[in-house]
């Protein structure tokens, strides 16, 4: 995918700086579509978060994965420490995603999530990349409920 096309930054939601950037198919796969896929941003302050998402129909397929890794090269270029990424537990896929890019599962947390206004829990997942390997604290300390799950990677 080499350099993220359209890269912007600027203020997240909640006032964060971030990046973000947009994700758009062409040709066949986008017959008949807007060519919206959807899209992958990071947070460019702590907890330096990664977030995407795609429309359903393109899920499997690599493209989250492609552009993802497009961003962590660009957040090491920018001298970023860390990445970290959350899922809901409930999405095993993102998850999978987050592994194919060599983050590492680091806990558990379960947190009232908006807007739906409904229970989740949701794994971290962090990949270091500064060589220090510090684990980011921030959701464990903020929710009550946490824990470590056996057989995801981090025991």
């Amino acid at each position: 995918m080499g350099s993220p096309p359209g890269r912007g930054r600027g203020p997240a939601i909640g006032g964060d700086a971030a990046y973000g950037w947009g994700m758009s198919l062409t040709g066949k796969a986008a017959f008949g579509k807007s060519g919206a896929a959807d899209y992958v941003n990071l947070s460019a302050e702590p907890p330096y978060d990664l977030g995407y998402g795609l429309l359903k129909e393109f899920w499997g397929r690599g493209i989250v994965t492609e552009a993802a890794r497009a961003v962590v090269e660009q957040a090491r270029q920018e001298g970023l420490p860390y990445l970290t990424a959350t899922h809901d537990r409930e999405n095993p896929g993102s998850g999978g995603v987050m592994r194919k890019l060599g983050m590492v599962y680091q806990y558990s947390y379960e947190e009232q999530w908006q807007p739906k206004d409904i229970r989740v829990v949701f794994r971290l997942y962090q990949m270091d990349l500064d060589g220090q390997e510090k684990s980011y604290r921030g959701y464990w300390e903020r929710n009550p409920v946490h824990f470590v799950e056996p057989g995801l990677g981090k025991e």
